[in-house]
């Protein structure tokens, strides 16, 4: 573009108007080249994700358990679930059921693969009894 600008002229005028068209688009190339000149609240582009990264299988955290004589509720990866439910850890992961619940743990499936949850070991984790 640069060379067709300045063809038709010939002389020390066309060098000076070639200089002062380089001066003049030098600070938009630069500022496009370093990202500058990009729109500061559009996210950045997004890289390739490998497929190994897409078929990862979130794990699963047992949160809690309420367990009684007439309710038996888990909460499994911040989802309230009962016994029989059907659960998923995420939008990519594989569905699960739950089997069984017992007062420290749960017993689910997932991809044919049974795994027994168990709650996390803290000061915070306590057994409560109720009168029935």
């Amino acid at each position: 573009m640069f060379s067709r600008l300045v063809a038709g002229y010939s002389g020390t005028g066309s060098i000076a108007l070639g200089l002062g068209l380089l001066i003049a688009c030098a600070p938009a190339v630069l500022a496009e080249s370093v990202g500058l000149g990009r729109d500061p609240t559009r996210p950045p582009p997004q890289k390739m994700v490998s497929s190994q990264a897409d078929s990862a299988v979130t794990p699963l955290a047992l949160d809690s358990i309420v367990y009684s004589a007439t309710r038996r509720v888990a909460v499994i990866n911040q989802s309230v679930v009962a016994e029989g439910d059907v659960f998923r850890a995420d939008s990519v992961s594989p569905q699960g059921r739950v089997l069984e619940i017992s007062p420290d743990s749960v017993v689910v499936v997932r991809d044919g693969e049974k795994t027994r949850l168990h709650l996390p070991q803290s000061p915070e984790v306590r057994r409560v009894r109720t009168q029935q």
